[in-house]
């Protein structure tokens, strides 16, 4: 009975401080597999997106290599040839930075002005600049804002493909 008592008195003077308390979202470390797993999660659950066979919308895949920075660093973007999928260390002229954390209206419309003298190349299915990603049923569902962060600062650290 004593013992019983003083584990009750431990458990109440425990949960009165907050011990086993959830302290919150844990910051994302900017490594190549969290970028993966979120990219993953978000980007790639069907073959209209970019997943599943073949090339993906704007040509990108991401379930087609084994590493996601081939397909993504020094590589022109599709809806924007002028400027790199990921320019490793720098976040600010990414177009996978202007893709999920860009200005957009209400609808999710990517508002990019690109530069004056150039048009998308002739026959691309990448002629508009698209929705912010990813992608949500009739309204644009962003990444969650330590998300994004994170991918910023593995973009900022150079977008390090896996170790």
């Amino acid at each position: 009975m004593r013992a019983s008592a003083v584990c009750s008195i431990a458990f109440l003077v425990a949960a009165s401080f907050g011990c086993g308390d959830d302290p919150g979202p844990v910051p994302l470390e900017p490594t190549y597999d969290n970028v993966e797993a979120v990219l993953t999660r978000s980007c790639t659950f069907s073959i209209a997106c970019h997943g599943g066979p073949g090339s993906g919308q704007a040509n990108l895949n991401f379930t087609a290599t084994e590493d996601m920075t081939t397909v993504l660093n020094g590589v022109s973007a599709c809806q924007y040839d002028r400027m790199p999928r990921v320019d490793p260390e720098h976040p600010e002229s990414s177009w996978l930075m202007v893709k999920i954390d860009g200005t957009h209206d209400e609808m999710g419309t990517i508002q990019f002005t690109p530069d004056a003298d150039w048009t998308p190349p002739a026959g691309s299915d990448c002629e508009d600049f698209g929705v912010l990603m990813p992608l949500g049923i009739g309204a644009p569902s962003p990444l969650a804002m330590d998300e994004v962060e994170m991918i910023r600062e593995w973009i900022r650290l150079g977008a390090p493909g896996p170790s």
